[in-house]
């Protein structure tokens, strides 16, 4: 401590306060800390740096440069409105992608339209269906109606002769009656006979002779509900018919031509020139195993 020249005096004196000096960091925390700034610092500039990097490395930039492109046009198969695009420019697509959506509500009205027409239709084949197994069943019954017509002529025929034969039959006991009462014509004279008795036999012929010409009648009644004159045109055979009439005669025709045409409207066409039992064998060859129903 130092002292001046002045007079002492008893003055009583304080101690200075004491000063204590700052404590230095430690140097290993001050480490720590500036690593960790560091490192931060590091992982802005990769999180900054690195896109910055690959962006440069994929893209061109210039002041003045022209780029050429092509411009591609992409149109709908169909016409329609858009109702929705799910792409916008520039963007990359690839095949198959969807691009737009057309608005469906008028191509469902069209869908709906010919749903309609198929479900038309579907009714008229269901209709053409049963039509065409009535067209079979008609045919069936036509063709059944053509071999009665045959067998109706065929037994007109029959009935022709049978009645013939009654009329030949008849004509033969007409001629013995005539004959009995010619013979008894000279015996009432004589007394061989009385004339009752030949009162009987000439009643006798003359039933005969009515009888044969009820006969003769008959069998003409048949000759022309077949077609032919009551009298042959040549020769007295009564019986004598062409050997065609079961496939000329006009209802054997008749029934032919119902069943052409029930025939044809299943598609099954044959020649208008053709006698039924023609037709019907060609009917009968159109299946091997000769079924005419089908």
């Amino acid at each position: 401590m130092a002292t001046t020249d002045a007079p002492h005096t008893d003055v009583e004196t304080k101690p200075a306060p004491a000063v204590t000096a700052p404590i230095p960091p430690h140097p290993h925390k001050n480490r720590r800390g500036l690593w960790i700034v560091v490192g931060v610092v590091a992982l802005l500039l990769l999180i900054v740096v690195i896109p910055w990097i690959i962006d440069s490395l994929n893209s061109v930039s210039t002041d003045d440069a022209y780029v050429n492109g092509h411009v591609t046009f992409v149109a709908p198969r169909v016409l329609g409105q858009v109702a929705r695009v799910l792409v916008d420019d520039n963007n990359r697509v690839h095949k198959g992608d969807l691009l737009v959506e057309l608005d469906k509500e008028p191509y469902q009205v069209q869908v709906n339209i010919a749903q309609s027409a198929v479900d038309a239709a579907q009714a008229d084949v269901i209709t053409a269906q049963a039509q065409v197994r009535s067209f079979e069943g008609q045919a069936r019954s036509l063709r059944y109606g053509l071999q009665h017509a045959i067998e109706d002529v065929d037994n007109q025929i029959s009935l022709l002769r049978s009645k013939a034969a009654i009329l030949n039959s008849q004509k033969a006991t007409a001629d013995k009656t005539a004959a009995d009462y010619q013979r008894a014509l000279p015996l009432v004279q004589t007394g061989g006979i009385t004339q009752e008795e030949l009162d009987h036999r000439k009643q006798a012929m003359l039933v005969a002779q009515a009888e044969v010409e009820e006969a003769l009648q008959g069998v003409y009644q048949v000759r022309v509900q077949l077609g032919l004159p009551p009298k042959p045109e040549t020769g007295d055979d009564l019986t004598q018919v062409p050997d065609d009439l079961d496939q000329t005669f006009s209802s054997v025709r008749q029934a032919q031509y119902a069943l052409l045409e029930a025939a044809a409207q299943l598609g099954v066409v044959q020649p208008f020139n053709q006698t039924p039992k023609q037709m019907l064998e060609a009917f009968y060859k159109r299946d091997p195993s000769g079924d005419i129903d089908k």
